[in-house]
């Protein structure tokens, strides 16, 4: 398995995870530095935009503060 596919699981883990807490909302500025560490192929934006794609597919929202 890849490091983007890696990624990719992670994400969708940490979405699954925001999806079942109510409410449903994530503190995905605390995420990103974190799955950053782990998986440093890809930047934090690039990270931060990926997640913010899995979080609205899902419908969910995330605080930018």
């Amino acid at each position: 398995m890849t490091d983007h596919d890696r990624l990719n699981l992670e994400i969708n883990a940490q979405a699954k995870f925001a999806s079942d807490a109510l409410p449903k909302r994530a503190d995905v500025l605390k995420l990103v530095p974190a799955l950053a560490r782990e998986f440093p192929h890809r930047s934090s934006e690039q990270i931060m935009l990926k997640m913010k794609h899995v979080w609205k597919d899902r419908g969910l929202h995330w605080n930018v503060d």
